[in-house]
């Protein structure tokens, strides 16, 4: 468990945020911001920076350096286009273990110190299935925020409504949702 302080600009005051267990920050670049550990607890913090490049344009920086086409990867998950062309600064994602295990695998393969093309390969395709578990992971995190919204909306209503006689059908109209899709929310 750590704190992620968030600063909008140099002279504001940070956004905190806890980050537990089985979660994950995104931090966009050029983003102020400071990672707070406890004192009494140990967290393992691992950087990863993603570069967006034009393949023309794209040097080998290093042997451990690899340049995986976003492009190629946008056609298939639109979740990913949803991330990189964003405006929000970070995101706080969830994990339900495969990113962890993604992470792990690569980390373990880009730390190879042999050039055969096998483990050039590997280190290519772990990296591609990083990318690919983080789109899961963020895709589902969209997905729970998006019902959170409607499930808040239509709660609100049920307050506002108490003393009336309200139908599911008023709520999930009201909300703008199908009232097969609010009962399966509140379920």
């Amino acid at each position: 468990v750590f704190d992620f302080e968030y600063y909008k600009d140099n002279d504001s005051l940070p956004i905190i945020s806890e980050i537990l267990p089985q979660s994950f920050v995104i931090i966009k670049s050029n983003v102020i911001h400071r990672l707070v550990l406890n004192k009494n607890e140990t967290s393992r913090i691992i950087n990863i920076e993603f570069c967006l490049t034009d393949k023309k344009n794209e040097k080998q920086i290093g042997d451990n350096v690899f340049h995986v086409n976003i492009n190629n990867l946008l056609q298939y998950c639109n979740n990913l286009k949803d991330f990189f062309f964003d405006k929000e600064d970070y995101y706080i994602i969830n994990d339900d273990g495969t990113f962890a295990k993604a992470l792990r695998n690569y980390l373990k393969i880009a730390s190879s110190d042999e050039n055969i093309n096998e483990i050039k390969l590997q280190q290519y395709l772990s990296m591609y299935q990083l990318i690919i578990e983080f789109s899961r992971c963020f895709n589902n995190d969209n997905k729970k925020k998006i019902g959170s919204k409607y499930i808040n909306l239509a709660t609100k209503y049920i307050k506002a409504n108490y003393n009336k006689k309200i139908y599911v059908e008023d709520i999930a109209a009201n909300v703008g949702i199908s009232k097969y899709y609010l009962q399966r929310l509140f379920r």
